[in-house]
């Protein structure tokens, strides 16, 4: 059966964005109310500092949330409000100043820029990001007490889309000789979600802390989990659709945390995946497409290059591995020359089930003594009367997994 992760629809977000420029708020309220943007932390209606812009960079230099009406020149601006009680709307306009006054111009914007944006999100607790941007990096802070917290750091990204939104879905848009009629050189929007009205199960949503999942898609759906297939789906629209000269080149950019590694997919070991260790490929095709995978403090970043399909859907597969360690019960003798064993099935089986265990135990450098079965407890014999140390393994179709670390009895 498919988990599925339930979103606002991206096609109807950016359609949403294009439509209208976000609100002022309209009175002092802490909460701001949708669509509405948020100040900056100390200024206009921010009342208590939770729900506010802290600061915001472009390649390192401050920058006004309201560029000076009365300056000419051609500002980007960022911008921040909410389109749900648990769903935080990050975004970036250019807005022309000449003899007219501003003027917001959605898209557009230098994507050769780095941005940093951190945000107070009060009793918002972000765990989630999706957008149309890359080279993306997020960090949480805050607490529940104080109001919570997230800092983005991004570039934004080119696009060619079509400007009909509602005849571009993940089931339909066009083929690669399809010319965009909306074309940006770059393009800054996305959302950062508490999952709180995803439907996931509780253990899931906090799996899910730090994942991210940046593209230049039009429209997407997912990733969500297969639990029978042990496999992350992913649909994408319209990654590739041509500008008047030049094919735009589809991405999609996931980072998935360790724990979501771990408890949703299976993986022992993820400090241990490479390139290798995933298989990912188009629906209907054997061949896997070109990505990449590296390693960063809590998780990995997995890279789809290169994307020349105009629905294309993606399966990304751990290969199936050794599992991981059985968790310790207790280690205790149950006659002068015995020990029994009691452990609990490993977090992560290596995506294969495990089918048996090996318990072993020894004194000092002597020899262990190795019992085989198939569930706990093992009870391990001709043992010294001695203290002895003593591990479990647990083995799987690929082979056995790492050692337990060490109990004594």
């Amino acid at each position: 059966m498919l988990r599925r992760l339930v979103f606002l629809a991206l096609t109807a977000l950016v359609a949403s964005l294009l439509a209208s420029v976000p609100m002022p708020h309209a009175s002092a309220a802490p909460v701001p109310g949708l669509n509405q943007e948020w100040p900056r932390c100390g200024t206009g209606s921010d009342t208590d500092g939770k729900y506010c812009i802290v600061s915001v960079t472009r390649d390192g230099s401050p920058v006004a949330l309201t560029p000076n009406c009365e300056v000419p020149g051609d500002y980007e601006t960022p911008y921040v409000d909410m389109l749900d009680a648990g769903t935080v709307r990050y975004g970036v306009v250019r807005q022309p100043v000449n003899d007219a006054g501003c003027t917001n111009v959605y898209g557009d914007v230098d994507p050769s820029v780095t941005w940093k944006l951190k945000v107070n999100v009060g009793s918002i607790r972000p765990r989630e990001l999706y957008g149309h941007i890359r080279n993306v990096d997020m960090v949480f802070g805050g607490n529940a007490s104080d109001g919570f917290t997230f800092t983005l750091t991004f570039r934004p990204t080119p696009i060619a889309w079509r400007s009909d939104f509602s005849s571009c879905t993940t089931s339909g848009c066009g083929d690669d000789t399809t010319v965009a009629d909306l074309v940006y050189r770059g393009f800054v929007t996305g959302y950062v979600t508490d999952l709180a009205s995803s439907g996931l199960p509780p253990a899931e949503i906090a799996d899910r802390m730090g994942m991210i999942n940046a593209y230049n898609a039009q429209a997407v759906d997912g990733p969500w989990y297969d639990i029978d297939t042990n496999t992350l789906v992913l649909k994408l629209a319209n990654p590739h659709l041509r500008d008047p000269s030049t094919p735009a080149v589809g991405y999609f950019e996931s980072f998935l945390p360790n724990a979501y590694l771990v408890n949703q997919l299976h993986v022992p070991y993820p400090d241990t995946l490479t390139g290798g260790s995933f298989t990912v490929v188009r629906a209907g095709s054997t061949t896997s497409v070109p990505f990449t995978v590296s390693h960063e403090a809590s998780g990995i970043r997995l890279v789809i290059h290169g994307i020349g399909f105009s629905t294309p859907t993606y399966k990304i597969h751990p290969k199936p591995s050794a599992p991981g360690k059985p968790r310790w019960g207790s280690a205790a003798r149950v006659a002068p020359h015995a020990v029994r064993l009691r452990f609990r099935a490993p977090i992560a089986n290596g995506g294969k089930p495990v089918t048996a265990y090996v318990g072993r135990c020894h004194r000092g450098t002597g020899a262990w003594q190795v019992v085989r079965g198939t569930s706990s407890p093992l009870v391990v014999r001709d043992l010294p009367r001695e203290r002895v140390s003593c591990q479990v393994r647990a083995v799987n179709v690929i082979g056995p997994g790492r050692w337990n670390p060490l109990r004594f009895a």
